[in-house]
């Protein structure tokens, strides 16, 4: 079993079953009421699988999520339990598994008997045909090899529920493999969201490994392991494995749209919701890495590249069978509460935190077409698990069994950071002059969520982003006080800006755009140098975009730069009259805007980078209408003087996700209906001296 997956930033969770102090060490009010909750959710499972065995193909999913650990030395994850109901959404929507067929083992459920007993009975009901999905999010370990086989002298290992607590081992890779390996059917794809090295902690106090040190017990695992490892290899096994992160990196969790996630979860889960359901496991994982492309522009930080493994025939199969009818999109019911107000049921378990904006539906749609949607609602607030919706755009009635889609994200518009310098006069003055500068600035303390870490090491001042993995900027505290806060302010104010133009997305895009610097290695992080005024043009000074859509679409693409301005660079008023007019670009066609650096070129016009250095975010909109585009080029370039127009601008184009009334002339044929509908990607750039 490869280490696993995905990465992002934790806080603990103190809620437990028993009472705290029945936690470390003295286990048995604990257990007994894990062992209480599991036996229960495993009966079930075994009810539900029994039933339909033998009542031809099935699709049988066990997800396993643990973010309440039992032992006081492992730390408590945050996101573990969102990726399995999400996964649970998506799986029963979109891909065919009947509810009675998907088991969800969650914290005090998820014991080691529990987990085990699950997939033993997961392995005999499944028969020959059958798809298989399994997913794990929780904390991974090692121990070391007992039986010879690893070339590392160690074993992974995943951590249940209980793991851990006196004389209960982690569960290891030889276990797994030995009972995965009696599987008969040739479709399974397992899932881990965990990882087996890493240092726990990041710097910053935001960022929480799902990893755990090695268990050094070891007199729990010799009457486990056998001599033998009772496993073919991979390559002989019909499996695909997927998992969030190399062997040498770590899985980690962290906020996503006001929630917690592992990442490669989360990135996998738009990437199945954003492919046919066909696809085979190669095109999933391709897709995958570039949600977490996405994703890291969000969070300014660069989570590790997700892993796949299988044989290569089965990495070309897809990767729940062969299609089946369901819905086009992951979606929630809807229930009428008022002229006004709509109960989405189980709304957390798609994130709908307030603030996101959601497409309401008729009982049996299927495709959820952009501008067919009875109304659109904004998350108010939340009841236990229901998300509350006000109706913000359609006055028609919301039938009984109305389904909800996600439309677009919530919009923050606050920045968090937390600033790490020694305390004194200098630092109040620091502050106040940040958030007179930036109102929207939000100074948090140690061990709160921030998305970047503002530290001094004495001799300057370094911006560290989310998990201070990585450096955002440094500034010499030579400087002085008021450069050192104008430099911050240009950073911090272009991340806001970056935050707000990002989160103008269109989650019921049914396409997908794609963007690339030409030449440029897609792991690679784009860098340009500064152009001098007598400088020639070069790949390195001055920018060329590839723009390919899989249809017919009219593109805008737009910047915020290093200092924190909105500009819209296409299309311009440079740009000559022949060069892609409307900014229309045909479908299967890729464009590079501007088509040349040499002099004459067609396009008329050049991207050329000036000072100041940093980083520059660029958002690429291609729309199915010329009137969508030339509302976000309207809004865009109010906003390139007032920012607060972009949440406005997210209003205006969820407005035209709503059925309206349409003026048509009156021909011998009917007309179809003008196609609605647009999608957005982005791509940021590192601007060097």
């Amino acid at each position: 079993m490869p280490p696993a997956t995905s990465a992002s930033t934790r806080c603990r969770n103190t809620r437990r079953c028993a009472t705290p102090a029945t936690r470390p060490g003295s286990s048995s009010l604990s257990r007994g009421c894990d062992g209480l909750r599991a036996g229960l959710a495993l009966a079930a499972a075994l009810l539900a699988w029994h039933a339909t065995a033998g009542a031809g193909p099935v699709r049988r999913a066990l997800l396993v999520g643990v973010n309440d650990y039992a032992a006081a030395r492992v730390p408590d994850l945050r996101g573990a339990v969102n990726d399995v109901r999400m996964m649970q959404r998506i799986l029963s929507s979109r891909f065919g598994f009947a509810e009675r067929d998907i088991v969800l083992l969650t914290d005090a459920a998820a014991t080691r008997g529990a987990v085990l007993a699950a997939i033993d009975q997961l392995v005999r009901a499944t028969q020959p045909g059958d798809i298989v999905y399994f997913h794990y999010s929780g904390h991974g370990s090692q121990v070391r090899d007992l039986n010879g086989e690893e070339d590392d002298g160690l074993d992974e290992t995943i951590l249940p529920r209980d793991a851990r607590l006196p004389g209960v081992p982690d569960i290891t890779d030889d276990e797994l493999d030995r009972r995965f390996a009696r599987l008969r059917n040739d479709s399974t794809l397992l899932v881990f969201d965990s990882c087996h090295s890493g240092t726990i902690t990041r710097g910053t106090g935001n960022l929480l490994a799902r990893f755990v040190p090695p268990d050094e017990r070891l007199e729990l695992y010799r009457t486990r392991g056998g001599t033998t490892r009772d496993v073919v290899t991979a390559e002989r096994l019909p499996h695909v494995v997927m998992a969030g992160a190399p062997a040498d990196e770590e899985a980690l969790d962290g906020p996503v749209n006001e929630s917690w996630y592992g990442l490669f979860t989360w990135a996998l889960a738009q990437a199945l919701e954003s492919l046919p359901a066909g696809s085979p496991a190669s095109v999933v994982h391709a897709a995958t890495q570039r949600e977490l492309d996405q994703l890291a522009r969000k969070l300014y930080m660069r989570p590790p590249p997700p892993q796949l493994e299988g044989p290569a025939e089965a990495l070309q199969r897809p990767v729940f069978g062969a299609p089946v009818p369901t819905a086009g999109r992951t979606w929630l019911p809807v229930v009428a509460e008022g002229d006004r107000l709509l109960r989405m049921v189980g709304g957390l378990d798609l994130n709908a935190q307030p603030g996101s904006q959601w497409a309401i539906y008729a009982a049996d749609a299927e495709r959820f077409e952009f501008g067919r949607a009875l109304a659109v609602g904004i998350v108010e607030g939340l009841d236990g698990r229901d998300a509350l919706l006000r109706r913000q755009f359609g006055s028609q009635p919301v039938p009984a069994g109305a389904r909800a889609v996600a439309l677009a994200p919530p919009v923050t518009g606050d920045l968090a950071v937390r600033i790490e310098s020694p305390p004194g006069a200098r630092l109040d003055t620091m502050i106040s002059e940040l958030r007179r500068g930036l109102p929207a600035l939000q100074v948090v303390a140690a061990g709160e969520p921030a998305r970047f870490v503002i530290r001094f090491d004495g001799a300057s001042w370094r911006v560290l982003d989310l998990g201070g993995l990585h450096e955002v900027l440094s500034v010499s505290d030579t400087t002085g006080t008021g450069a050192v806060v104008e430099t911050l302010l240009r950073t911090l104010t272009s991340a806001l800006r970056a935050t707000a133009l990002l989160a103008l997305d269109n989650a019921a895009a049914d396409f997908a755009v794609e963007v690339r610097i030409p030449d440029l290695a897609a792991s690679e992080l784009p860098a340009f140098r500064m152009r001098q005024p007598d400088a020639p043009r070069t790949r390195e000074n001055s920018l060329v975009l590839e723009v390919a859509s899989p249809i017919d679409a009219y593109l805008t693409i737009v910047s915020v730069d290093t200092e924190g301005r909105l500009n819209l660079l296409f299309p311009n008023d440079h740009q000559r009259p022949g060069f892609l007019p409307d900014g229309l670009v045909r479908a299967g066609q890729p464009e590079r805007i501007p088509d040349a650096l040499a002099p004459g070129n067609a396009a008329g016009f050049y991207w050329d980078y000036g000072p100041p250095a940093g980083r520059d975010t660029i958002r690429v909109f291609a729309a199915r209408d010329l009137e969508t585009a030339r509302v976000i080029r309207g809004f865009v370039s109010q906003a390139a003087g007032d920012a607060s127009q972009l949440p406005a601008l997210r209003d205006s184009l969820a407005s035209r996700a709503v059925r309206g009334i349409q003026l048509v002339a009156d021909t011998a044929a009917p007309q179809p209906a003008p196609a609605l509908g647009w999608a957005a990607t982005s791509i940021v750039i590192e601007i060097r001296p």
